[in-house]
């Protein structure tokens, strides 16, 4: 069921909105426009991609060494948000509040102006340089 959800998603919805789709056993996340539809649709030029991989610290004890990862896709001059793209533990949590910022016309100043939770992985978002 929750693949064919995820399918549905990725594959027919011809706009993205803001959104979380998951498994139990992964959890890979798309909000909004992927790298590929940005470029396309604003130009190379016009497109920043900020990108991080860690272990979380959930992992950081354990000998599974599972890496989170996780980029932010901008647009212009002001570097609006229109995509978020994650694959790891709790993601679907963390993204569920970020999908509202992104909704309302977040930049990437914005997420740099927030005051990041730790120890947590979301902090990662917001600390992205």
């Amino acid at each position: 069921m929750q693949a064919a959800l995820l399918s549905h998603v990725l594959l027919v919805h011809s706009e993205r909105k803001p959104g979380v789709t998951g498994s139990q056993l992964c959890v890979c996340i798309c909000c909004a426009d992927l790298e590929e539809e940005a470029v396309k649709s604003r130009g190379k030029e016009n497109v920043k991609i900020y990108k991080t991989s860690f272990t979380p610290m959930y992992h950081a004890l354990t000998s599974r060494k599972t890496q989170c990862i996780m980029k932010l896709v901008c647009v212009g001059k002001e570097e609006k948000v229109v995509g978020l793209h994650m694959q790891g533990l709790g993601c679907d949590e963390m993204l569920q509040g970020f999908s509202v910022a992104i909704t309302m016309g977040a930049t990437k100043a914005d997420f740099d102006k927030t005051v990041a939770i730790h120890p947590t992985s979301s902090e990662e978002l917001v600390t992205m340089r």
